[in-house]
């Protein structure tokens, strides 16, 4: 897995950059010195120039019926087969505000059990906490 940053270089050209570590996860590991990290350079033409590795014949060749059967078959949808999207949300994400907050020791342990994006379950909470304050 790998994230991209692209920035422009000073002679003008495209450049991406890409973080891969040996998780998989794109996010930098913060205050880890064990992160196995390491940063390649690509520019666009490096990038245009690179060999695919998606078998473009197979997916060509793929019926509806192939795609549905693969889908059905996918173990990472059984949590998604009855989804209620009557209840769906649309949210607009707002600038966040960075503040220092004390939690109970035992509070941000179970936020931070549940891995990465804690700070924004936490937010989560509080959000569902004040909805529920403020109805009428």
């Amino acid at each position: 897995m790998s994230a991209s940053l692209s920035s422009k270089a000073s002679n003008g050209r495209s450049s991406t950059r890409f973080l891969k570590t040996a998780s998989g996860s794109s996010a930098p590991e913060s205050g880890s010195k064990k992160s196995k990290e390491k940063w390649v350079s690509s520019t666009a033409d490096d990038i245009r120039a690179m060999k695919s590795q998606t078998n473009w014949d197979h997916l060509d060749k793929l019926t509806d019926e192939d795609i549905e059967r693969s889908i059905a078959s996918d173990p990472d949808r059984d949590g998604l087969r009855d989804i209620d999207w009557s209840k769906a949300e649309w949210v607009l994400p707002e600038p966040k505000a960075a503040i220092s907050i004390r939690l109970d020791v035992d509070v941000l342990a179970f936020f931070k059990a549940g891995g990465a994006g804690y700070q924004s379950r936490i937010n989560a909470v509080l959000r569902s906490y004040m909805k529920a304050s403020t109805k009428g």
